[in-house]
């Protein structure tokens, strides 16, 4: 599983950071997007966006909609997230 930890959280908007993201390069990141919006896409997801040099991703979503921290332990599971994040291809 993946060991990240949340930075900012307000309903409606979550940064977390995850080691693993620092300096990945773009093909992983790829990677990464296509996973988390084609597999991981649920209602009340709004929007996604990852930051290699800060290495966090920012999720905005719909807390009446969806359980942000139930969400974030299921994909943090995910293997195809935990080999592109594990070998930071």
């Amino acid at each position: 599983m993946i060991a990240y930890t949340i930075k900012h959280h307000v309903p409606g908007r979550i940064r977390i950071e995850i080691a693993g993201l620092k300096n990945m390069n773009m093909e992983a990141l790829r990677k990464l997007g296509e996973i988390v919006t084609q597999k991981w896409r649920v209602e009340g997801i709004r929007d996604f966006g990852a930051n290699p040099v800060t290495g966090s991703i920012i999720f905005k979503y719909d807390p009446a909609v969806l359980n942000i921290a139930s969400y974030l332990n299921k994909m943090a599971s995910d293997r195809e997230i935990n080999l592109i994040i594990g070998k930071g291809e």
